[in-house]
């Protein structure tokens, strides 16, 4: 959500200096949170799968991706 707003933020600017605000956030962030929804589509556009889960990143090294819909499966870095 944070990225989404600071984007939004930076888009009024020149396109320079919007990706810079965006780059100097990201390097400033050390920890991040979201839930996600992903949906899969055959080439016809027919969705085939949807997960759900969390997504969880912190500095330097740790990386947890939590799927909680349709079964339960962990990967962590």
């Amino acid at each position: 959500m944070l990225i989404v707003i600071a984007s939004s933020a930076a888009a009024a600017l020149e396109p320079e200096a919007g990706l810079a605000r965006v780059q100097q956030f990201l390097d400033e962030v050390e920890t991040l949170r979201a839930e996600f929804h992903q949906t899969v589509e055959d080439g016809e556009g027919r969705v085939v799968q949807t997960s759900d889960g969390v997504l969880t990143i912190a500095r330097p090294d740790r990386f947890r991706w939590d799927y909680a819909e349709p079964y339960e499966q962990l990967v962590l870095a």
